[in-house]
């Protein structure tokens, strides 16, 4: 079904260059890009939905920390929190890291880069 679209006209002129270095006409690069924000968004929402579920388990897993957890959780270093975040950024896409980071700017929550302080401040 054909979809009428208006855009601004240096909107269009952006596209249209963007189309044309992809070598695609201007309906296909928009078709496009929709997809693959469906898709980017399809994979955020398991993304969610798997930190969500870490998130429990941390939650039912601190309870049961053992005296060296707890002397590595007061050092700052919490290993198996570390491994979860290791693991989470391995398994996420350069792409999703940067909506993820883009919407913890949003929310004013400092981003953490790994190194001592964590916090990134740019």
């Amino acid at each position: 079904m054909p979809v009428q679209l208006r855009l601004e006209p240096e909107k269009q002129l952006v596209y249209e260059a963007e189309a044309a270095a992809r070598g695609l006409t201007l309906v296909g690069y928009l078709r496009q890009r929709l997809e693959e924000r469906d898709t980017m968004h399809s994979e955020l929402v398991a993304v969610q939905s798997q930190l969500l579920g870490l998130r429990q388990l941390v939650e039912r897993l601190g309870g049961r920390q053992d005296a060296a957890a707890a002397r590595a959780s007061a050092s700052g270093h919490d290993p198996m929190l570390t491994e979860l975040v290791l693991l989470l950024r391995n398994l996420s896409k350069p792409a999703n890291l940067q909506v993820v980071h883009g919407e913890m700017k949003r929310l004013g929550i400092p981003i953490w880069n790994g190194e001592k302080g964590g916090n990134d401040d740019a």
